[in-house]
């Protein structure tokens, strides 16, 4: 075989040979799907968690109050609307003699009340060992849009996303103890949620949600 033609050899097995270290295709679609109302309601509470954040850090009722009413309407059901009461319960102390804000943060509690809980995502509360993680099996469907939500009660956490050929679809670290992680799955499949915990000397407790 001459010199022309084992140079063509080596650049056609070049071309079709599989790429090196190559496995099973990531089930992430490189375009955003249509996001679903669930997926609305996640951002919807993970908003109000910020604000209810900086409500309580700045001593600011009506953010508070704000914080409260969207965290409710997000409809995320009893636990949500616990935390949405507890808001309230800080604006009222933090309106002081403020009659008409008061006014305000009473019918807001009236409407709560009245409001029957909305069934919504999927909840999960943990609680993890210093150094610890947690594995969450969750279903999406191809083409709409999956969210996951994690908000820790104080401490680092790392969230991680792998499909269920192990391939990696997601990797992000906890900022100001949440995260929201959002991909669209290019086929109905399972995924696998990790949560480490990234302290490592004390336990770290976590709400997880997910459309």
């Amino acid at each position: 075989m001459n010199s022309v033609k084992w140079c063509l050899v080596v650049v056609l097995s070049l071309l079709f040979a599989a790429p090196c270290g190559a496995g099973e295709r990531v089930n992430r679609s490189a375009e955003d799907g249509a996001k679903s109302p669930r997926v609305v309601m996640i951002e919807q509470y993970a908003l109000s968690v910020s604000m209810a954040d900086y409500g309580e850090s700045s001593g600011n009722p009506v953010v508070l109050l704000a914080a409260a009413q969207i965290m409710k309407d997000a409809g995320l059901g009893a636990e949500a609307d616990r935390d949405a009461a507890r808001i309230l319960e800080s604006a009222m102390r933090r309106a002081g003699t403020n009659l008409k804000l008061r006014s305000l943060i009473t019918a807001e509690m009236r409407r709560q009340g009245m409001r029957g809980n909305v069934q919504g995502p999927a909840k999960n509360v943990n609680r993890l060992e210093p150094s610890g993680a947690a594995e969450h099996d969750v279903r999406f469907m191809a083409g709409e849009r999956a969210a996951v939500y994690v908000k820790s009660r104080g401490g680092r956490f790392k969230v991680s996303v792998y499909d269920e050929n192990g391939g990696l679809v997601a990797d992000r670290d906890g900022v100001d103890r949440e995260c929201m992680v959002q991909w669209t799955p290019d086929w109905d499949g399972l995924f696998t949620i990790k949560v480490a915990n990234r302290e490592q000397g004390a336990e770290l407790a976590y709400l997880m949600l997910t459309n």
